[in-house]
């Protein structure tokens, strides 16, 4: 007797996945869409995502967001340093973020969008992916975090300018992959009340308490580190 198919156990499911990522910001990247490069990418995420974690639990959901997340990064990386003009007006205020990006590394001083100069912008990020994943499935959720991923992928993409092969592992900021980690977790976790009908409190307490303890903890680490790291930081890899 033959176990019954599952499309999450299928490796073309990962593989489409991939190239669902690698269309859904090529495209709009190259053609410097600031609108439509989220929106395709929040879709896409959610559509894939949905399915693992229906079919798998958090677990699945978490590897597939990572994988996409992964190609996501890439071909934003790829597009800044390919297409430098169309990155920019991907991102909206990318020439601006730019500027601002260049001018922290180089003197320590100002790092764009940081909770100490934005702390309402960053608060409105946070609510995006804690109420947008809970009240949408996770959809406005990978809206936030799809803008964020973006967003630090151009700014190793503008050091990779900058410094070469160095800029690249200077771009990777540790409190950026910490709070990115951190929103990856809280998307997938407050999505499953709507992708799988599971309301109960005690549910999430229980069984998801590893997953919503160590966003938390991942969240609170990037907070941590970008209040105290990034002065340090830049002096470290500056030239």
């Amino acid at each position: 007797m033959t176990s019954s198919y599952r499309l999450t156990q299928d490796p073309l499911f990962y593989v489409t996945a991939a190239l669902f990522a690698l269309l859904t910001t090529s495209l709009p990247a190259f053609l410097g869409q600031a609108a439509l490069l989220p929106v395709l990418q929040a879709l896409g995420l959610t559509i894939f995502a949905g399915v693992a974690l229906r079919q798998e639990g958090p677990a699945t959901a978490l590897k597939l967001v990572g994988l996409w997340l992964g190609v996501q990064f890439l071909t934003v990386l790829a597009v800044t340093l390919i297409r430098p003009g169309a990155a920019e007006r991907a991102l909206g205020d990318g020439f601006a973020y730019r500027a601002s990006y260049v001018q922290w590394f180089f003197t320590g001083q100002g790092l764009p969008h940081a909770v100490t100069a934005e702390p309402l912008g960053r608060l409105a990020q946070l609510a995006g992916i804690v109420l947008g994943s809970l009240l949408t499935g996770g959809l406005v959720g990978a809206w936030f975090l799809a803008k964020a991923v973006n967003q630090f992928a151009f700014s190793v993409g503008v050091l990779a300018e900058e410094l070469g092969g160095m800029g690249v592992i200077a771009g990777l900021t540790p409190w950026s992959l910490l709070t990115l980690a951190g929103y990856a977790g809280l998307v997938v976790l407050l999505a499953e009340p709507i992708v799988n009908n599971i309301w109960d409190v005690g549910h999430f307490l229980n069984k998801r308490r590893r997953l919503l303890v160590t966003s938390l903890t991942l969240l609170l680490a990037g907070l941590l580190l970008e209040l105290v790291l990034p002065g340090a930081w830049s002096r470290t890899f500056r030239p």
